[in-house]
């Protein structure tokens, strides 16, 4: 992968990020900061890709800055999306909808304050992301998504439904947010069905909410015990669903797009969850 490629694949994604963090500051959209995080994730998964050349593992002392603000974003965003859940699965506790809403506006206010300094570190981070990086050199790359396939083969081999599995579901959005961006460099080494692999993981994002939920209310289950009834019986239902999707995994990422219809039409983004 010529160097040329890479800075301005990492200029475009920074150009979108700072544009939706500056949105976002401007009219506090929700939408806007869950677009600024969708952002720095895929740098974050582009910089792994990178580091394969080891001269570029330096690139996250320099990620560090956006790594900063994309958790304070993140103290906005997780109240939002609890309240957003617990709305969606009808729990009913007053008292943890105005503990959200209050952690929520402290922080969107923190946030708020500390814009025009958000936006500086962010646009000179990314100056010094695109200064500092190096080639990597297509064998190399083509190693990186060898090794994000075994890992998450490996981690469907064990099928541990807890935080290995959310990690999984992780190295698999390493692959999607790369792969696109990769595929001619890559040629026919590796091809894999881009559908099927999105299904699998928005699978495995439809279990972590669910077990996100439950975990918001187990401790206040006399508040709300049928909903958590009814949570467990969705989340092994969903535990079914990610066992029969990543059955035979290996052979279903790598086979045609058309040989998996059935999976791929059924398997719908389920929220804006990212």
């Amino acid at each position: 992968m010529k160097k040329e490629k890479a800075k301005s694949r990492l200029k475009k994604i920074g150009e979108e990020m700072s544009k939706a963090l500056n949105s976002f500051l401007l009219i506090a959209d929700q939408v806007q900061l869950h677009a600024f995080r969708v952002q720095v994730k895929k740098m974050k998964s582009l910089l792994v890709l990178l580091s394969s050349n080891e001269k570029n593992k330096s690139l996250f002392n320099y990620f560090k800055p956006i790594k900063q603000i994309f958790r304070h974003a993140g103290r906005i965003r997780d109240p939002y999306l609890h309240l957003k859940l617990a709305s969606e699965f009808k729990i009913k506790d007053q008292e943890f909808f105005e503990q959200q809403k209050r952690m929520m506006e402290e922080e969107l206010s923190l946030f708020l304050k500390h814009g025009k300094k958000y936006l500086q570190m962010l646009n000179k981070a990314i100056g010094k992301l695109v200064k500092k990086l190096k080639k990597t050199n297509d064998a190399a790359i083509t190693d990186f998504f060898n090794t994000e396939l075994d890992q998450v083969v490996l981690a469907f081999a064990k099928r541990e439904f807890d935080e290995s599995m959310h990690d999984c579901r992780k190295m698999i959005k390493n692959i999607l947010y790369n792969y696109k961006f990769m595929k001619k460099s890559l040629g026919d080494r590796i091809s894999l069905n881009i559908p099927y692999l999105s299904g699998v993981q928005e699978t495995i994002g439809s279990w972590h909410d669910s077990v996100l939920v439950a975990g918001l209310i187990e401790n206040r289950i006399g508040k709300s015990p049928r909903a958590l009834t009814r949570l467990n019986d969705r989340i092994r239902k969903e535990e079914r669903a990610v066992t029969s999707i990543s059955t035979d995994f290996w052979q279903k990422v790598t086979s045609p797009v058309t040989e998996h219809p059935e999976e791929q039409k059924s398997l719908m983004p389920h929220t804006e969850l990212v």
